[in-house]
């Protein structure tokens, strides 16, 4: 994913750094500061559950509240997908072979390397 800022530079995200990067500096700007509604920021209806920013079972903190069926919305689309992408998780796996006819579908799989880079799964 990249980011393109005003002044024409480009931010580009990765899930895993480059082998050949060495560290980078980041600067905060601005911390986000917690806002509580007392109506669904998202749809307007009254505001009843915490929102926590990330996910809490990403460590997130509660950043603002939102009505149920929004946070509950929130979380069984955005927030496991941010999941996933948070573990280096390959989500629905395919693996075929030259000997058996057709792919075979997988469960989750964590993505996971050696401080060498090696590749090793858990």
């Amino acid at each position: 994913m990249s980011i393109g800022l005003a002044d024409g530079r480009v931010l580009d995200i990765a899930s895993q750094p480059m082998a050949s990067g060495g560290p980078v500096e980041v600067t905060v700007i601005e911390e986000i500061q917690g806002r509580l509604f007392h109506s669904c920021p998202i749809c307007w209806d009254p505001a009843t559950d915490d929102e926590h920013v990330p996910s809490a079972s990403l460590g997130g903190k509660i950043m603002t509240r939102t009505c149920g069926p929004c946070n509950h919305r929130l979380g069984s689309h955005v927030e496991a997908d941010l999941a996933d992408w948070y573990e280096n998780a390959l989500t629905l796996p395919r693996f075929g072979s030259s000997g058996i006819r057709g792919d075979r579908k997988s469960g989750r799989i964590l993505w996971r390397t050696t401080p060498a880079g090696e590749f090793c799964c858990l």
